[in-house]
């Protein structure tokens, strides 16, 4: 018998609507905006409001449900393979266009956890 134990990733991902999505080098201490920052801030399309994190065991934080956030998810402080999700601004449309949209963005932010951490 054996088992496997995955390394720890050191990088966090950074997705979605900023200038330079990329895995960029885990630093200790520091949140959200930090490494949006570091990805070239984001676009003039991007909804922060919005914004989301899928931690490394692959549970989600949001801006959305009960009022324990005081500054949002970019005030979290980050780990190493976190994923921070930046969404498009929705530009109109019905509610059910917009949720897949939203939809369609947490899918592709983790394939691309998935992906990375695997190889």
């Amino acid at each position: 018998d054996s088992v496997f134990i995955p390394k720890l990733p050191q990088f966090v991902l950074v997705s979605g609507q900023v200038y330079n999505s990329n895995a960029i080098t885990y630093r200790a201490h520091h949140d959200a905006r930090w490494y949006l920052r570091q990805a070239g801030g984001p676009t003039n399309q991007a909804n922060l409001k919005a914004a989301f994190i899928i931690r490394a065991n692959g549970s989600v934080l949001s801006n959305q449900g009960s009022g324990m956030w005081e500054g949002g998810a970019l005030t979290t402080a980050i780990e190493p393979g976190d994923n921070i999700v930046v969404p498009e601004k929705a530009v109109g449309g019905s509610n059910g266009w917009k949720n897949l949209i939203a939809v369609a963005q947490l899918a592709q932010a983790a394939a691309m956890t998935a992906f990375v951490v695997t190889h």
